[in-house]
């Protein structure tokens, strides 16, 4: 509803040597347009996702490629920047709307 006109939504990604600014916004064009893509440098990014306490690690696969492990949820910070919760990535939409419309006020 209109209430979410008031949530500022952003991607960061876990994975900087491939996602590229490019290559971030290709991704998140099928999502909604108010959701900010960050990356940057490796450095950058471990010591953001260090600051929400994720994690995330790089696991090689055969053939030289790799695969991303990390942390996956929502994380809701209130209007003063203060976290407030966390949405898990499987949790049912009956426990996550009731975080967001709190954090919303």
């Amino acid at each position: 509803g209109p209430a979410a006109d008031r949530l500022n939504v952003v991607f960061i990604t876990v994975d900087p040597e491939r996602d590229t600014g490019p290559v971030l916004s290709d991704y998140l064009a099928s999502f909604d347009p108010r959701i900010t893509g960050i990356t940057g440098p490796v450095a950058e990014v471990e010591r953001a996702v260090a600051g929400f306490r994720a994690r995330f690690e790089k696991v090689p696969r055969d053939g030289g490629d790799y695969t991303m492990n990390h942390t996956a949820g929502v994380f809701l910070f209130d209007a003063d920047g203060r976290f407030a919760s966390i949405i898990d990535y499987h949790e049912d939409r009956r426990f996550a709307l009731p975080k967001i419309r709190r954090v919303l006020g």
